[in-house]
């Protein structure tokens, strides 16, 4: 009954471990949506702007 315990841990464990990386993935993928699109809309509001500057906003 142990053996098969441990086994389930580390079924567990796993599918945690999986599902944190889907986790940071995804939030990383929002931030990323966030920064373009933050950088995009302060880059048609300003007509003096370059595309470097829509280059460098969004870095």
């Amino acid at each position: 009954m142990n053996a098969a315990m441990s086994q389930k841990l580390a079924n567990y464990g796993q599918w945690t471990y999986r599902g944190a990386w889907a986790l940071e993935i995804v939030a990383a993928i929002i931030g990323l949506a966030t920064g373009i699109a933050l950088s995009y809309r302060g880059f048609v509001a300003n007509e003096a702007a370059d595309t470097m500057d829509l280059v460098l906003a969004g870095a």
